[in-house]
Protein backbone atom coordinates (compact mmCIF):
# COMPACT_ATOMS: atom_id res chain seq x y z
CA UNK A 1 0.00 0.00 0.00
CA UNK A 2 1.77 3.50 -0.98
CA UNK A 3 1.77 6.09 1.41
CA UNK A 4 -1.45 8.15 -0.12
CA UNK A 5 -3.92 5.24 0.86
CA UNK A 6 -2.17 4.93 4.03
CA UNK A 7 -2.84 8.47 4.43
CA UNK A 8 -6.16 8.85 3.15
CA UNK A 9 -7.02 5.90 5.46
CA UNK A 10 -5.98 7.33 8.33
CA UNK A 11 -7.70 10.68 7.26
CA UNK A 12 -11.24 8.60 6.92
CA UNK A 13 -10.36 6.61 10.50
CA UNK A 14 -9.85 10.03 11.79
CA UNK A 15 -13.16 11.56 10.54
CA UNK A 16 -15.38 8.82 11.45
CA UNK A 17 -14.08 8.96 15.19
CA UNK A 18 -14.56 12.42 15.52
CA UNK A 19 -18.34 12.59 13.75
CA UNK A 20 -19.21 9.23 16.26
CA UNK A 21 -17.41 11.13 19.47
CA UNK A 22 -19.02 14.58 18.73
CA UNK A 23 -22.23 12.49 17.83
CA UNK A 24 -22.32 10.42 21.20
CA UNK A 25 -21.47 13.59 23.21
CA UNK A 26 -25.21 14.54 23.27
CA UNK A 27 -25.66 11.68 25.15
CA UNK A 28 -25.03 10.29 28.89
CA UNK A 29 -24.97 12.14 32.20
CA UNK A 30 -25.52 16.15 33.44
CA UNK A 31 -25.70 18.29 36.02
CA UNK A 32 -28.74 20.47 35.95
CA UNK A 33 -28.23 24.38 37.39
CA UNK A 34 -30.78 23.08 40.54
CA UNK A 35 -28.33 20.31 41.57
CA UNK A 36 -30.14 17.63 40.43
CA UNK A 37 -28.65 15.11 38.00
CA UNK A 38 -30.75 14.37 33.98
CA UNK A 39 -29.22 11.61 31.83
CA UNK A 40 -29.96 11.62 28.12
CA UNK A 41 -30.03 9.14 25.52
CA UNK A 42 -30.84 7.87 21.97
CA UNK A 43 -34.67 6.52 21.38
CA UNK A 44 -35.78 5.29 17.96
CA UNK A 45 -33.19 7.85 16.70
CA UNK A 46 -34.08 10.66 18.54
CA UNK A 47 -33.01 12.42 21.76
CA UNK A 48 -34.80 11.19 24.99
CA UNK A 49 -34.03 12.69 28.58
CA UNK A 50 -34.92 11.68 32.11
CA UNK A 51 -34.44 13.54 35.26
CA UNK A 52 -32.39 10.92 37.64
CA UNK A 53 -31.93 12.89 41.12
CA UNK A 54 -33.53 15.47 43.22
CA UNK A 55 -36.92 15.87 43.92
CA UNK A 56 -38.53 15.28 40.25
CA UNK A 57 -36.50 11.89 39.64
CA UNK A 58 -37.78 9.89 36.82
CA UNK A 59 -39.65 12.68 35.48
CA UNK A 60 -39.09 12.03 31.71
CA UNK A 61 -38.50 15.45 29.81
CA UNK A 62 -38.39 14.49 26.28
CA UNK A 63 -41.53 12.12 26.13
CA UNK A 64 -41.09 10.79 22.87
CA UNK A 65 -38.16 11.56 21.82
CA UNK A 66 -36.56 15.51 20.08
CA UNK A 67 -35.47 14.90 16.51
CA UNK A 68 -32.59 16.44 15.70
CA UNK A 69 -32.80 19.51 13.31
CA UNK A 70 -28.79 19.76 12.17
CA UNK A 71 -25.12 19.58 13.49
CA UNK A 72 -25.47 18.93 17.08
CA UNK A 73 -29.56 20.28 17.57
CA UNK A 74 -32.37 18.57 18.63
CA UNK A 75 -35.97 20.70 18.16
CA UNK A 76 -39.12 19.11 19.32
CA UNK A 77 -41.72 18.79 22.56
CA UNK A 78 -40.97 18.37 25.89
CA UNK A 79 -41.97 18.71 29.12
CA UNK A 80 -40.63 21.17 31.93
CA UNK A 81 -39.91 19.03 35.81
CA UNK A 82 -41.77 21.74 37.65
CA UNK A 83 -44.29 22.47 35.14
CA UNK A 84 -45.57 18.52 34.68
CA UNK A 85 -47.29 17.80 31.99
CA UNK A 86 -47.40 21.03 30.31
CA UNK A 87 -45.84 20.82 26.51
CA UNK A 88 -43.15 23.47 25.79
CA UNK A 89 -41.38 23.80 21.83
CA UNK A 90 -38.18 23.17 22.67
CA UNK A 91 -34.55 23.21 21.60
CA UNK A 92 -31.42 21.54 22.28
CA UNK A 93 -28.14 22.67 21.40
CA UNK A 94 -24.80 21.01 22.41
CA UNK A 95 -21.97 23.07 22.48
CA UNK A 96 -19.01 21.48 23.60
CA UNK A 97 -19.75 20.06 27.24
CA UNK A 98 -22.36 21.57 27.76
CA UNK A 99 -25.82 21.47 26.72
CA UNK A 100 -28.20 24.42 26.10
CA UNK A 101 -32.27 23.39 26.59
CA UNK A 102 -35.13 25.79 26.37
CA UNK A 103 -38.18 25.56 26.08
CA UNK A 104 -41.40 28.08 24.98
CA UNK A 105 -45.27 27.44 25.52
CA UNK A 106 -48.24 29.54 24.34
CA UNK A 107 -46.51 31.18 21.22
CA UNK A 108 -43.80 32.54 23.79
CA UNK A 109 -45.19 33.70 26.18
CA UNK A 110 -43.62 31.33 28.63
CA UNK A 111 -39.94 30.29 28.13
CA UNK A 112 -37.69 28.57 30.21
CA UNK A 113 -34.14 27.83 29.52
CA UNK A 114 -31.32 25.68 31.40
CA UNK A 115 -27.39 24.63 30.50
CA UNK A 116 -26.87 21.53 31.84
CA UNK A 117 -23.03 20.43 31.70
CA UNK A 118 -21.79 17.00 31.70
CA UNK A 119 -21.26 15.18 35.05
CA UNK A 120 -18.47 12.83 33.65
CA UNK A 121 -18.23 10.25 30.75
CA UNK A 122 -20.54 7.27 30.60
Amino acid sequence: MNKYKITAVCAFLGLSLAATAAHAGAYGKWKRPNGSTAKTWQCKGKLCAEVTSGDKKGFIMFKKGIPKEGKNTWKGLMNHPSMGSANFNGTVKLVGRELFVEGCMLGGLICDEEVWRKEYLN
